[in-house]
């Protein structure tokens, strides 16, 4: 094999007692690696995040809420919709209950953890993109419930900031199985609605639940639960301002309360401003392509973040940065040093999320010439 195509970071063998191995995914490749099937349907409880309808005026659709997928049909495609372009809708359950028809183009399936063996998303992923706009909306998207983030190269901290929201402020969508475990099989009430699409769109409630209030008038956005709202924010990541029944305390710069969102950077400049920018989050000064800085980086986490270890950790540490450094960054974060004893007090994480254009590039040029990644 030429030196140039050398393998990919990955864990030592037996990481923790497993064979642990991570696949490397092109971001535009997610969804026909992971969610398309002979049928191209999006199994019963995945979970998705709703775009907005209709694009900023850049073009980029905003995200509006987290939601699981009832059922996946053709609903839609008939004479009623001609709007549609052949579009079908899929039945989604928002976190209060509320169900509603959606476009499939308007659903981003989640990668989020499987229990079951065989499903492909029980992997070890590295998503890769070129682009901070794609780097800040994966972060957003495939970061799941008690789970925990880390990003290095925080820079200012906008990244940190929206995944502190993210996994304290927005709504949670239990699993459909979990619910049925709990209580008895679903009645559900249809009613007609005008959705905000102008689209007929059949709404369900739960037993006990109080019917959804009216959809918003507005014909650019997508249906809304009755759990949030919307924000205007201007940004391809941009969140809705809502906040879940559950979510924790979250604490300033300064408190020991453990959190969910961690962000660290070598440059005190950029430190200094993302902690007056974004008071209620968290941020470090720390260098982690050293083995110093990575072994003071494990400490600070076990420290501050509420499982101990991060599930997810984003990599931005300049997107023309030189392969070698983006290589060893990617390899501290999967062979931790002896610091740490993995199964017992660290984790690898599930997923990384890397922006880089010449590992990008590499990864392209690998896939074309049929070398496993």
């Amino acid at each position: 094999l030429d030196r140039r195509w050398s393998p990919l970071p990955q864990p030592h063998n037996k990481s923790g007692g497993k064979n642990i191995r991570y696949q490397y995914v092109l971001y535009e490749d997610i969804e026909t690696t992971y969610f398309t099937s002979s049928t191209s349907k999006l199994p019963k409880d995945t979970l998705c995040w709703i775009l907005k309808s209709k694009g900023s005026a850049k073009g980029e659709r905003e995200l509006f809420l987290r939601a699981r997928v009832v059922h996946d049909d053709e609903y839609g495609n008939d004479n009623e919709n001609e709007n549609d372009n052949g579009d079908r809708r899929v039945l989604i359950r928002y976190p209060k209950g509320s169900t509603y028809h959606v476009k499939r183009s308007n659903l981003i399936p989640v990668l989020e953890r499987s229990t079951h063996p065989n499903n492909q998303r029980q992997q070890h992923i590295v998503i890769v993109m070129p682009e901070t706009n794609d780097y800040r909306r994966a972060a957003v998207v495939h970061t799941c419930e008690n789970e925990s983030f880390l990003e290095i190269g925080c820079s200012y901290g906008p990244t940190v900031d929206r995944m502190r929201k993210v996994l304290t402020e927005i709504g949670h969508v239990t699993p459909l199985m979990t619910l049925e475990t709990k209580t008895s099989p679903l009645k559900e009430e249809e009613e007609e609605e005008e959705n905000d699409n102008g689209n007929n769109t059949t709404m369900k409630t739960q037993p006990g639940e109080s019917s959804p209030s009216p959809v918003h008038k507005s014909k650019e956005d997508p249906p809304q639960s009755t759990t949030a709202g919307s924000s205007s924010t201007s940004s391809s990541a941009s969140l809705p301002q809502t906040s879940a029944a559950a979510a924790p305390t979250t604490p300033t710069s300064t408190s020991t309360t453990p959190v969910y969102s961690l962000g660290i950077d070598k440059s005190e400049e950029c430190i200094d401003i993302a902690n007056h920018r974004y008071p209620q989050s968290l941020f470090s000064l720390e260098d982690a392509l050293t083995q110093k800085g990575i072994t003071k980086l494990r400490s600070l986490c076990q420290q501050t973040l509420v499982n101990g270890y991060p599930s997810v950790v984003a990599i931005d540490i300049n997107g023309t940065r030189e392969l070698p450094a983006v290589l060893q960054c990617i390899t501290h974060q999967m062979q931790p040093g002896t610091d740490v004893t993995l199964g017992d007090n660290w984790e690898l994480p599930r997923l990384l999320i890397v922006k880089s254009r010449t590992l990008y590039a590499d990864i392209q040029k690998r896939y074309q010439l049929g070398l496993q990644c």
